[in-house]
Parts: structure tokens; C-alpha cells; sequence
């Protein structure tokens, strides 16, 4: 895929998954779901989307899902499973695990960039595993990254421990240009519906435009 090796076979390998994101700041599962599983968790993806407008995201539909007020079953199954726990255990002190997720259908491609298209870490450290629910190719918009960088990321955010949130800088070709990173840096993390990215939210990461006539379906969990 890349001249980074990031990719783990499975994630009931919870150690090599763990030593990869340690190294990388990112873990890519291929097949992760497949068949009737994917199918099922696909349709309750949808059906939540059926809940929002349009006029809220202005890249396609967006809907939040919270722990606190169950989820449907079959993403209750995937995202609360007793592999996403153990590896979210082994990465971070006493995790709640995905309390929230975050369904996204992008598909207009005409409305600049969000925040998170521009190349940064999370102001808040988050562990999230995101899930590919339709083919990402680079005309769609695909999550990208720069590899090892999370380690920067931290010591970065650490400064930004006394600001306010929103004062809080956290893109790096904005507010960080003496580090000197460029467009050749960051690689795009393709893949197929199914296909499970896990990250740690200090790494330099981004997500891309949606050429017209493409789209990108995905559900990430959120784990503080």
C-alpha cells in the first residue's frame, strides 16, 4: 500500500495491533468485516442516517450515536466487542470504550474544507476505530496520515494544555510551519468496505474532499 508497514492481520492480535500503533500511531486491518456482518452493520449505519438532514453537514449526512443511549445491535456487537476493548486496554489507561460514534455519508464536493481537512492532531486525545462502510479510493476523499508523527503530536498538544479549546493550535502547516512537513508526507489509508484504520488522535491526520460523483461511507468510534 505504502512505504510504511501499518497493516496487522487481525485484531484479536491485540499485541502486534498495539506494538503498530505504538510505532506508526495507526493500525490498518484489511477485511476486518465481511459478508452478512458487514451487510448488517452497513443497513444500521443507513437507517441512522435516515434520521439526518442534509442542511447539518455540509459534506453529505452526519449522525452521533452515544453509549448512553444504546446502540442498534449490530453496532453494539462490532464496536463494544471484547477485541476493540482488550486493544484500547493495551493502548490506554481505563478507556471508555467508543462512547460515542460518528456516522458520516460525504458526498458534495463542493464546500471547501471542514477543520479536519486540513492536516492536524485532535485537540482533545482520542483512540478511534474507523470503518470503511463503502470502497475509499483517492477520488474519495480517503483518511490520510503522516506515520510516527504522533509522537510530535503529543508533545505539541501538551503545550496547548492551559489554552482555551478553541485557542488551542492544531494544524500543522498553519501553526506549525517551521516543522517543516509537506503534501509528500502525508499518506493516503485506501481501502475497501470493511476495512478497519485504528489511530491514535496525536498523529498528523486528515480527511480529504469527495471528487464529484464519488462518496465515502464510514462509522468511527470515539474512546477517551
Amino acid at each position: 500500500m505504502n512505504r510504511y508497514n501499518f497493516e496487522c492481520s487481525s485484531l484479536s492480535e491485540k499485541e502486534n495491533v498495539v506494538n503498530t500503533l505504538r510505532e506508526y500511531g495507526v493500525c490498518k486491518i484489511d477485511n476486518f468485516l465481511s459478508g452478512q456482518i458487514l451487510d448488517d452493520l452497513t443497513k444500521e449505519v443507513k437507517n441512522s442516517l435516515e434520521d439526518s438532514s442534509e442542511g447539518s453537514y455540509a459534506f453529505g449526512k452526519v449522525q452521533i450515536l452515544r453509549k448512553s443511549n444504546c446502540y442498534p445491535p449490530v453496532i453494539n456487537k462490532v464496536f463494544l466487542s471484547k477485541e476493540m476493548l482488550e486493544v484500547a486496554q493495551n493502548y490506554m489507561s481505563h478507556p471508555n470504550l467508543n462512547n460515542e460514534l460518528f456516522i458520516t455519508h460525504d458526498y458534495k464536493h463542493d464546500n471547501g474544507l471542514a477543520r479536519n481537512g486540513y492536516l492536524h492532531f485532535d485537540r482533545t486525545f482520542t483512540f478511534k476505530f474507523l470503518i470503511y462502510l463503502s470502497d475509499v479510493d483517492e477520488n474519495c476523499g480517503p483518511f490520510s496520515i503522516v506515520p510516527r508523527s504522533h509522537l510530535k503530536g503529543k508533545e505539541l498538544r501538551n503545550k496547548t494544555t492551559n489554552d482555551e479549546y478553541e485557542d488551542k493550535k492544531n494544524r500543522i502547516f498553519l501553526d506549525y510551519p517551521e516543522l517543516d512537513y509537506t503534501e509528500e508526507d502525508i499518506v493516503p489509508v485506501l481501502g475497501g468496505a470493511g476495512d478497519l484504520i485504528i489511530f491514535d488522535t496525536d498523529v498528523f491526520h486528515m480527511g480529504g474532499v469527495v471528487k464529484e460523483g464519488f462518496e465515502r461511507l464510514l462509522i468511527r468510534g470515539h474512546t477517551r
